[in-house]
């Protein structure tokens, strides 16, 4: 499902358990890096994968990673075949061999 701001995504995120979250960094609302903080901590096993054409994300994601999350983030602009090879890894990656 899409979300237009963070907190839409979060709630969409709460009622459909997703596997993997893909978000932008800048959003109104709440930002992707608080987003993925939030839905990592409710649903730890889902994949979070970023993106973002800010230099400042660089500090948010430090940041985050202080308080223990990590999380991929690809840099704007994003090929789609680049975006889908690194979906692709992602699921494979969380799933059973």
């Amino acid at each position: 499902q899409a979300a237009y701001d963070g907190l839409q995504a979060y709630e969409i995120c709460r009622s459909v358990i997703p596997r993997l979250l893909i978000s932008d960094v800048v959003m109104p609302v709440m930002n992707g890096i608080e987003l993925a903080i939030k839905v990592r901590a409710e649903i730890p096993a889902c994949a979070v994968l970023l993106f973002s054409g800010q230099a400042s994300t660089g500090d948010m994601l430090q940041e985050a990673k202080e308080r223990g999350y990590t999380f991929e983030l690809l840099a704007k602009p994003v090929h789609p075949e680049v975006l889908l090879q690194k979906v692709r890894d992602i699921i494979n990656a969380k799933s059973p061999n």
